[in-house]
């Protein structure tokens, strides 16, 4: 338990770790600049990833299936966190209270107190994680697009188009990918992948 009580009132703020899940993934800003193209050339290819991922419908859909799990984790963890904190005022928890001076009641207020920060850092995690899964399976279906592309346009070696400085784009492989994508797989259901389930308050 913790030794000052106040701790008990520094509630993990799901928004700035949770709010990365608001796409599936941020498409990359950058690239090779368009006023230094340059020649073609023979062989070389290129793909975004990440603009595979946030472009194409299944990736646009999953963002707002990710984005549900955000909204409803929040709401879940701030209606925890008030009842808690009112809890600890009732009983009278303060920061000038030592733990070894609490109440029965007192220590009870401040492990749910805990408890709603442990359950606030578990479904951070629990949605990192479907985020991952998301990412993941999106990658697997596009991977045998991503080939045929590659064998289509003749390349002979594929670069990553978000680390390009300057060039000639004109083998991206990126539109591509995403139109046989989206001719393919439209949505990918996303359910949270929980961890073992924390009791909420009043509930152990």
């Amino acid at each position: 338990m913790c030794k000052n009580s106040s701790n008990t009132l520094r509630f993990l703020t799901l928004a700035v770790t949770l709010t990365a899940a608001n796409g599936v993934c941020a498409q990359a800003a950058g690239g090779a600049t368009g006023s230094l193209e340059g020649p073609v050339v023979a062989g070389v290819c290129y793909l975004s990833r990440e603009a595979v991922f946030s472009n194409a419908a299944a990736g646009k859909d999953a963002g707002v299936q990710l984005q549900k799990l955000v909204t409803d984790a929040q709401a879940e963890i701030e209606r925890d966190k008030s009842r808690a904190e009112a809890e600890l005022i009732r009983v009278g928890v303060r920061g000038n209270i030592s733990a070894d001076k609490f109440t029965p009641e007192q220590s009870k207020a401040v492990q749910e107190a805990q408890a709603v920060q442990q359950r606030a850092s578990q479904r951070s995690r629990e949605i990192e994680a479907t985020r991952a899964s998301v990412l993941e399976r999106i990658s697997t279906a596009a991977q045998p697009l991503i080939a045929e592309a590659y064998q289509r346009h003749g390349c002979g070696v594929l670069l990553d188009r978000g680390m390009v400085l300057a060039g000639n784009m004109s083998h991206d492989l990126t539109a591509d990918v995403v139109k046989a994508l989206d001719a393919r797989v439209k949505s990918i259901p996303v359910t949270l992948q929980r961890e073992s389930a924390t009791p909420a308050p009043g509930k152990r």
